[in-house]
């Protein structure tokens, strides 16, 4: 991983994992109609288990992007900003 980017961009990579999270959410909740059409209940509770934790996942990748793409407006300081007095 490049080290190069800013707290921006690294928001925008964990935006982009949210979105692949959305994309498996959607295919599992198919998954889920299809379990319930067969009446498969031990797949279903697997499926279902797998829903909360993609969806934790989610939450939690968004947060973190949130975090990030807001962090120097949260904490008063601006990285184009220079310390006074140091070299």
């Amino acid at each position: 991983m490049n080290n190069d980017g800013t707290l921006s961009e690294l928001a925008d990579v964990y935006f982009s994992a949210a979105d692949l999270q959305t994309e498996l959410i959607g295919k599992n909740r198919e998954n889920l109609k299809q379990c319930k059409i067969k009446r498969d209940r031990k797949e279903e509770m697997r499926v279902k288990r797998l829903l909360c934790v993609l969806y934790k996942q989610k939450r939690e990748l968004l947060e973190t992007a949130n975090y990030l793409k807001n962090y120097y407006k949260l904490s008063g300081y601006h990285p184009v900003q220079r310390a006074v007095g140091f070299a």
